[in-house]
């Protein structure tokens, strides 16, 4: 199943080289913050937290072109952990 989720980063990208084949990862966290409309004014929800891993191609993109505080769109599959 694909998901979406937009929200700031929440730390600068961490650029890594992985497996035998030098497989370039990056990692970064991502705050979502829900907001619905009370008695006329915007309310903010719980922030959720992601945790965001890109491998192969455009990791190195990522960790150059984004920063703390950047609002993304992410699309990918999630993965569930406790």
């Amino acid at each position: 199943m694909e998901v979406r989720v937009r929200g700031r980063l929440g730390q600068d990208p961490e650029l890594k080289t992985v497996t035998a084949d030098n497989l370039p990862l990056v990692t970064f966290s991502l705050a979502y913050t829900p907001r619905s409309k009370k008695n006329g004014e915007w309310v903010d929800g719980e922030t959720n937290w992601y945790r965001v891993v890109k491998f192969g191609r455009g990791a190195e993109a990522i960790s150059d072109g984004f920063k703390k505080g950047d609002e993304v769109i992410v699309i990918g599959t999630m993965k569930m952990n406790n």
